[in-house]
């Protein structure tokens, strides 16, 4: 049972009863595995991870160590994602511990655009969460330009003040000739940001939080009726999380040099 499952993690207990044809009930087969030290977890998702990626992320790893909870109190982190309109069956798999990080047991991050998405862009600081902006018209260099023009300044000084520093990662829309010029005439200061980095970044797990909140909802299959529920989980979200997630930012950067560079626990 053990080599099965080390070499199909995914592998489910009742699929486990049928290849090796066994007799006894689904919560024997688990309790079985818990023994061998399995534990039933959501697979991560974690971006393949070249040499020169690594580089790149031990380097700025490197150059930022010594900043404390202090500094990052200053940045508005961004980015947006894609939730699922409909609930989501999140499937698990089988692994030990020590494991979770191996190639194996963890998987690029992959759409699934046969399902019915809705792209959200939003920000937060140490001190709280920004609008959430629905994005139904497609998603490129005008429309985050104008994004930016109507929600960045206003969102800062809200929740941070005029002397702010802004997070995004290298997607070619953010780093467009339209959005770069933008932000250029606009004097907003930019903080570099590693390739393949969702791991340092706090915001990834606001989003997660937000998307369990959220599936534990009955989500209406209308649009509309979906961006309400969503604006008012979103709004739920405690500012006590916001700065537990700002105040990880330094212990992150430390995982990436433990890790040489490689992918993290968060």
């Amino acid at each position: 049972m053990e080599a099965l499952v080390d070499k199909k993690p995914h592998i489910t207990a009742n699929e486990i009863r049928k290849i090796l044809k066994l007799k006894c009930g689904l919560t024997t087969i688990k309790s079985c595995l818990k023994k061998l030290g399995f534990k039933n977890l959501r697979f991560w998702h974690k971006p393949i991870m070249t040499k020169n990626i690594k580089e790149r992320r031990l380097s700025w790893a490197n150059r930022y160590k010594i900043w404390t909870v202090r500094h990052w109190k200053k940045f508005l982190f961004s980015d947006e994602f894609s939730v699922q309109i409909s609930k989501a069956y999140l499937r698990k798999i089988w692994v030990k511990p020590e494991n979770r990080l191996k190639p194996g047991f963890c998987f690029p991050k992959k759409q699934d655009y046969g399902k019915k998405y809705l792209k959200v862009w939003s920000c937060f600081s140490y001190k709280g969460l920004g609008e959430l902006q629905f994005i139904e018209n497609g998603w490129n260099r005008h429309v985050y330009k104008e994004i930016l023009n109507q929600n960045l300044k206003r969102e800062a000084t809200r929740l941070i003040g005029r002397d702010f520093i802004f997070q995004e990662d290298g997607d070619r829309v953010h780093i467009s000739k339209v959005a770069s010029t933008w932000k250029r005439k606009n004097k907003i200061e930019i903080l570099d940001w590693p390739p393949s980095s969702c791991d340092i970044s706090p915001l990834e797990n606001l989003w997660g939080h937000f998307k369990k909140r959220l599936a534990l909802e009955k989500n209406p299959h209308d649009v509309e009726q979906f961006k309400l529920l969503a604006q008012r989980v979103w709004q739920e979200t405690k500012v006590s999380l916001c700065e537990k997630l700002i105040e990880s930012i330094p212990d992150r950067i430390r995982a990436v040099l433990d890790c040489n560079g490689g992918p993290t626990k968060y």
